[in-house]
């Protein structure tokens, strides 16, 4: 199963909005700040920073494991998995542990593509945590 996780198709208005405003941010940075070699790595942080919301993350679950971009990993890695309103969390822990945030894998999904994944990681023996 293959899934584009891209928040900025999903929203253009939005996109549109936030690329308005960093415009605006730029042009006044450039204006107000003394430096351009000041102004022009704040203004590249902040682009990057937005990455996720304008660049599309693609999942793929196979038979063998989960590919996130060019990361893979195997399912023995994980145990059980958590839904909440923006995804899925993988964590490799039955049970509620300090370092699952350390080891888990969080795909944040749109609402069908998260139902679709929550089916297919039951029909693979995963646990589902509340």
């Amino acid at each position: 199963m293959e899934l584009c996780y891209h928040p900025a198709a999903r929203r253009p208005g939005l996109a549109l909005l936030v690329c308005f405003g960093l415009g605006l941010l730029g042009s006044a940075a450039w204006q107000l700040l003394p430096e351009p070699l000041v102004t022009l790595p704040l203004l590249a942080f902040l682009a990057y920073s937005l990455m996720p919301f304008f660049v599309p993350t693609r999942y793929r679950l196979g038979p063998t494991g989960l590919e996130v971009g060019a990361r893979r990993y195997a399912w023995e890695r994980f145990r059980a998995f958590v839904v909440d309103k923006n995804g899925v969390f993988l964590t490799p822990y039955r049970q509620s542990a300090p370092t699952e945030r350390l080891r888990g894998v969080f795909l944040p999904l749109h609402r069908e593509d998260r139902l679709q994944v929550v089916e297919w990681l039951r029909e693979r023996g995963l646990e589902e945590r509340a």
